[in-house]
């Protein structure tokens, strides 16, 4: 079982949290039409109040599943929102979290920044 989240300590942009100057409901919008697009990753639930959404990708026997956290947090009323992302994964050979994370960031920032 291995874990990667988005962190400040982290040196790679793709691996640290995104801040950008935009209400959290467009930011939260543009995560979900991502996800939609994302190779292999299912969306199970999401939870726009609390700015959550969980996914799960399947890795094969190799990656075994991983379980991605979304989070987007941020004021209604004023234009700052952080992005964050956390990946689990259990039952493979190999722990490809810190490239899922990277697979959704990746993108991700170069829709929103």
């Amino acid at each position: 079982m291995g874990t990667f989240e988005t962190s400040d300590q982290h040196g790679d942009r793709a691996h640290r949290p995104l801040r950008v100057p935009t209400r959290k409901e467009h930011i939260y919008r543009e995560a979900l039409e991502l996800i939609e697009c994302l190779a292999g990753w299912k969306m199970l639930s999401q939870d726009k109040e609390k700015g959550l959404i969980q996914c799960e990708k399947a890795g094969g026997m190799l990656g075994g599943k991983a379980e991605i956290q979304v989070s987007v947090q941020g004021s209604d009323e004023h234009p700052t929102t952080e992005v964050n992302v956390r990946c689990t994964s259990t039952g493979g050979l190999f722990s490809r979290d810190k490239a899922i994370v990277t697979e959704f960031m990746t993108p991700f920032i170069r829709r929103v920044v």
